[in-house]
């Protein structure tokens, strides 16, 4: 410690025969306040905390490389004296903070050096030992990104620091991933931009004269399904789901061992079992999510999601589970599967199963077959070190069908949410019925609480089977709050005497729980990204989108043909001896008999039927 102290009084005495005006690389003017750089971290832990100090060290391998420049400009490669920290090397040392002028976390760089393996698979880097780095208040701001992959040491893999691109965000990691390499230990970090600042202070976080505090990312995603049922009267036993076979225009077929979906994905032991592979690291440039890495790779994407094995383990003796709190889950205790995230993923998700009704009672079983849902695929672009759960409800509305042709008990509908990620959550609910209706809380993120909340975005998409279909907003989609707590069971009786135009409020008082519902108009907005439509509830209530599926049917005049005499009737006909339909019966094969009018009903009359609407409840908190 004092040696590091008399080294760094020399260099400011040298300083300051030149001029107190001139420190740094840059040689830029400032006001005299100079600091050591130091170091400290946090692993993103796929919980509401992160993990730091020791335990984030622990998850990191005791190590991290570290690459910094400082006035950084557009996509170019740092301008001549900007490299700051050229991959430089950071170890964690138990105790160590303030033990020297560099370390105020326990993380040290100054007098590292590289060993061989360091050299050969991280790209550039300087040999020799690393020396201390002070803050340079004449730069308008710095720029740090660092990585972690233990295993480097075994040539897992290979680290290569992009300096240039078409925009700041590109100058990320092009990692080579070799055969044997462990995934789960590899982290990229948040890209970190401090802007300039007067500060001293050696425990400021991500501030001039304080400690850059990288936040570090496992460059995995986590994922699991869980299934619950809540039709009366019966569980669900033996579980299949379809998946696609391969080719230009692949066909669903039965999955017999394991959860199955649509859905392109690379899973982590696919990827590194055929090494070496290429993952490439970028940053999302605006948003919430500003800043955090994006890792694309070079892998040929499977065509299918393949899960664990429980759900199509469940059986007449252990049923599916019946709550949203205990489902049944794809893998024992709710474990997740790993895979590498897909940015920009453009494949939706499509969930095709058969499962079977049992009475526990009766024993009496019913199979339905066929069932269907689709999650949008910019709802399925996994993101590093997140974890997505979805849940899917199989309740007594199902477009699966019972056989001989019949589609549904009544509708089935899914909810599929994705919930739980490191640093918030995505609710996604889609409603299998014809055609669906999905919701989108605050478009992908809502930040550490659960539920819709008042003033996040909400989204709602239809899609018809083939695509999400604009919704025209007072035409055939519109939105309402309601004063009162209802679900599906008696929506249409609340809405049965709701004109399509028109403020409110309207009121309904239930004929069985003789309780009142208040409803009134709310706004809806057409949304293009997605398609569909958009609001931003500003109260904690329950809100009700509506949408027109089909327009109201009008009676059609019957037609009548005259027969002429002689004619032979034909059995299961009906014939009138006047247009009016007086007399009609129904024919038995003799012939029409001379002199009397006979009239054939060739289009009958067709009852006047109201529009359909479906509904979707989103109830706020």
């Amino acid at each position: 410690m004092k040696q590091v102290i008399l080294v760094m009084m020399a260099l400011l005495a040298v300083a300051g025969c030149t001029s107190d005006e001139f420190v740094g690389e840059s040689n830029a003017p400032t006001d005299s306040r100079t600091g050591a750089i130091s170091f400290a971290s946090a692993v993103s832990a796929l919980t509401r905390a992160d993990r730091a100090g020791a335990d984030a060290a622990n998850d990191l391998g005791n190590q991290f490389i570290v690459y910094g420049e400082k006035n950084e400009t557009t996509g170019d490669a740092p301008a001549a004296g900007n490299s700051v920290f050229v991959n430089y090397q950071v170890n964690w040392v138990d105790n160590s903070a303030y033990t020297t002028t560099s370390n105020t976390k326990g993380w040290e760089y100054v007098g590292a050096t590289h060993s061989t393996a360091y050299q050969n698979n991280i790209i550039p880097i300087l040999s020799g030992q690393q020396t201390i780095k002070f803050w340079d208040y004449g730069a308008s701001s710095y720029t740090f990104t660092a990585v972690s992959a233990a295993g480097i040491d075994e040539d897992k893999f290979e680290i290569r620091k992009n300096t240039s691109g078409s925009t700041v965000y590109d100058k990320g990691y092009t990692i080579t991933v070799n055969s044997g390499a462990d995934l789960k230990k590899l982290f990229v970090s948040d890209r970190n931009v401090i802007a300039q600042g007067s500060g001293a202070d050696r425990d400021a976080v991500n501030a001039y004269g304080g400690n850059v505090t990288f936040r570090f990312r496992n460059v995995l995603s986590h994922v699991r399904v869980g299934i619950y049922e809540t039709i009366p009267g019966y569980g669900i036993s033996a579980m299949k789901f379809y998946v696609n076979t391969s080719g230009s225009n692949p066909t669903q077929t039965l999955e017999a061992a394991a959860f199955g979906a649509v859905c392109p994905n690379v899973p982590e032991e696919g990827f590194t079992s055929n090494g070496p592979r290429t993952l490439t690291v970028t940053y999302e440039k605006s948003g919430n999510a500003e800043n955090q890495p994006i890792v694309t790779n070079d892998a040929s994407f499977k065509p299918n999601l393949i899960l664990g094995t429980s759900i199509n383990a469940i059986s007449d003796a252990s049923l599916l589970g019946t709550t949203a709190t205990a489902p049944t889950w794809d893998q024992a205790g709710g474990a997740f599967t790993t895979f590498i995230p897909k940015a920009g993923n453009n494949q939706d998700m499509t969930l095709k199963c058969d499962f079977t009704l049992y009475n526990t009672v009766t024993k009496e079983t019913i199979k339905v077959t066929g069932a269907t849902a689709t999650v949008p695929a910019q709802y399925l672009q996994w993101k590093p070190s997140y974890k997505y759960t979805y849940l899917f409800k199989i309740s007594d509305d199902t477009n699966g069908s019972p056989g001989n042709g019949v589609v549904g008990l009544h509708p089935i509908t899914f909810d599929a949410l994705e919930v739980e990620s490191a640093d918030g959550k995505q609710e996604t609910i889609t409603t299998v019925t014809s055609p669906s209706i999905t919701t989108y809380s605050n478009g992908q993120l809502i930040t550490s609480n659960d539920g819709y909340k008042s003033g996040h975005d909400i989204y709602i998409v239809v899609n018809n089977g083939t695509e999400n279909v604009a919704l025209n907003v007072g035409t055939d989609a519109w939105l309402y709050t309601a004063d009162n707590v209802f679900n599906e069971d008696n929506i249409e009786e609340a809405f049965a005497n709701v004109p399509e135009s028109g403020a409110g409020p309207w009121t309904h008082t239930y004929s069985k729980t003789n309780h009142t519902v208040t409803i009134s108009a709310a706004t809806l907005s057409a949304s293009t990204d997605p398609k569909g439509a958009v609001f931003t509830p500003t109260a904690t209530t329950t809100y009700v989108f509506r949408y027109k599926v089909a327009d109201a049917v009008s009676a059609v005049t019957a037609v009548y043909t005259a027969v002429a005499d002689g004619t032979t009737l034909t059995a299961g006909n009906y014939y009138y001896t006047s247009s009016t339909g007086e007399g009609g019966f129904t024919a038995n094969g003799s012939e029409v008999a001379d002199g009397t009018n006979y009239f054939e009903l060739t289009t009958p009359a067709v009852a006047k039927k109201s529009a359909k609407y479906l509904y979707k409840v989103i109830k706020v908190e």
